[in-house]
């Protein structure tokens, strides 16, 4: 469970961040709909990293989005 949500601000034009490290790649809520839908459709054991973002492996990456967007947010 995270522990807080993203503030909601006029200015959000996606629903979540997407980050690429190299080795993992950070998906980050930056709306209260993608915080629901990390709760909904992410592990709860899965590897947070800070506060909100979730560390993935790459491949699982193109999965991600595309049910990100099957759902009706954005990403970026």
């Amino acid at each position: 469970m995270l522990n807080q949500k993203p503030p909601l601000t006029a200015r959000t034009a996606r629903d979540f961040a997407f980050a690429h490290h190299g080795s993992i790649t950070l998906l980050t809520p930056l709306t209260a709909s993608a915080h629901d839908w990390i709760e909904e459709h992410i592990p709860q054991d899965a590897t947070r990293w800070g506060r909100l973002s979730i560390a993935i492996e790459p491949r699982y990456v193109g999965d991600i989005i595309a049910a990100i967007y099957e759902d009706g947010l954005t990403c970026q």
